[in-house]
């Protein structure tokens, strides 16, 4: 995470767990990550959609 301190990151996610997991890792480490979702918009390219993440 050394890294994410010194660089814009940025991580695509496509499981909610995953989410999580690198969520408390960066409140552990201080760093900011940014979260690139991509919508399920019929072209199925991606896992999650909609209604998973509400």
């Amino acid at each position: 995470m050394s890294l994410a301190k010194f660089a814009d990151m940025k991580v695509g996610i496509d499981n909610i767990d995953n989410l999580n997991n690198l969520s408390k890792f960066a409140i552990k480490h201080n760093v900011i990550l940014g979260v690139l979702v991509e919508i399920n918009t019929s072209m199925f390219r991606w896992v999650l959609d909609l209604p998973t993440l509400l």
